[in-house]
């Protein structure tokens, strides 16, 4: 077994990775990824959905548009795990071209994929989604310029015992726990430089400790 993120190769002088036995997670000792090893599939269906009621998704829309647009101000997107859909809403109603692609299959009044094909959509956008994905290479074979990703910002020095008081430690949804390291050794492996990085969502979602609550990355293709 290797690190998803890294693929650091197990060496018998230095283990790839260590099991931390009360979180029940692994942890690569090269990049700091933290991933589930077994999995009880969750169903993304109606209710959980459901769950996104009186969440502020309007807004955090308007918080990812703009931020989206200050590096790009048109294009196509796919939003990969799109919840409500309000992010499609919103980006449809600003000029973009914008469908969906999600788990949970349930028709909510928004334009969707049914598979990921290269060469379609120049823009893929994952909020709060990444880390949900059993397979990390999924989303590359939309093959877009450009990812737009939101993932929860690993408190610093987390530990097997702290862990589980974390607020976004949500076993058999979030199968993923990125260091911003282990977050760029994926997308590099695909081809794919950091751009920037900001806790744009802070505004609205706040840390109750000091530490930024979420991280949203801009990632571009390399070109070679």
């Amino acid at each position: 077994m290797t690190c998803p993120c890294c693929q650091y190769p197990t060496d018998v002088r230095r283990p790839a990775w260590v099991r931390w036995p009360l979180s029940g997670l692994l942890h690569c000792q090269n990049c700091g990824h933290l991933w589930q090893e077994t999995v009880e599939p969750m169903k993304y269906g109606a209710e959980y959905v459901a769950g996104y009621a009186g969440r502020p998704t309007v807004e955090l829309s308007w918080v990812r548009l703009a931020f989206l647009w200050l590096y790009k101000k048109s294009g196509r997107i796919l939003d990969i795990g799109y919840g409500d859909g309000e992010f499609i809403r919103q980006a449809s109603r600003a000029g973009f071209f914008t469908m969906g692609y999600d788990a949970h299959g349930d028709d909510i009044g928004v334009p969707v994929v049914k598979d990921l094909q290269p060469g379609v959509f120049d823009i893929v956008t994952m909020f709060d989604s990444f880390e949900h994905l059993p397979d990390l290479n999924e989303p590359f074979k939309a093959a877009p310029s450009m990812f737009v990703v939101t993932v929860p910002w690993l408190p610093e020095g987390v530990t097997d015992e702290s862990i589980r008081a974390w607020r976004h430690y949500k076993p058999n949804e979030h199968l993923h726990y990125f260091t911003e390291k282990s977050l760029r050794a994926v997308f590099s492996r695909h081809g794919y430089g950091m751009e920037t990085r900001e806790p744009i969502e802070d505004i609205i979602r706040k840390n109750p400790q000091s530490s930024p609550n979420t991280m949203t990355f801009i990632f571009r293709k390399v070109i070679i």
